[in-house]
């Protein structure tokens, strides 16, 4: 797997001048987060391929090609990574932080608790759609390393 890297310049800037270096740093994560949005649209319209969604397996597969590259593409990686967890951790799917705001919002809005029974059926809801997020990403991930896990498994496995 190719690793991904942080868009921009590939230079060596060595600023150290934290009002030049946050400011430039926040507008690195927007744009990352501007290209993942993106993405997930992409996906999510069928444009781009869902097999293209990698679970824990892909991500150390990325991160381990990325290492054997060099520290400075590891880390950006990482940071790629990070932005990409933050953002999905605040979709509006109920069971993850997103959710719940969006939840929060609701009851803000209305200006009374939503019942317990309309909370649980929100929160089974999210978790069935997060369960099937996740079985779409590890199945993805085993699919692109069958033959290894055959291979494996063949050779005695567990």
């Amino acid at each position: 797997a190719k690793p991904a890297t942080v868009p921009g310049a590939v230079e060596l800037d060595e600023v150290r001048n934290p009002f030049v270096v946050l400011p430039r740093g926040v507008a690195m994560t927007v744009d990352v987060t501007h290209m993942f949005l993106r993405g997930l649209g992409k996906i999510v319209t069928g444009e781009v391929s869902r097999s293209q969604v990698a679970g824990p397996i892909g991500i150390a597969s990325i991160a381990g090609s990325s290492w054997q590259q060099g520290w400075e593409t590891y880390l950006s990686t990482l940071v790629l990574i990070s932005i990409n967890l933050g953002i999905l951790n605040l979709l509006p799917i109920p069971i993850l932080d997103g959710g719940q705001a969006l939840l929060f919002l609701v009851e803000g809005a209305k200006r009374s608790p939503l019942s317990l029974r309309t909370r649980l059926a929100v929160q089974q809801v999210g978790l069935t759609v997060l369960a099937l997020i996740m079985g779409m990403a590890f199945w993805n991930d085993i699919s692109r390393h069958w033959s290894k896990v055959l291979d494996w498994l063949r050779a005695g496995g567990l």
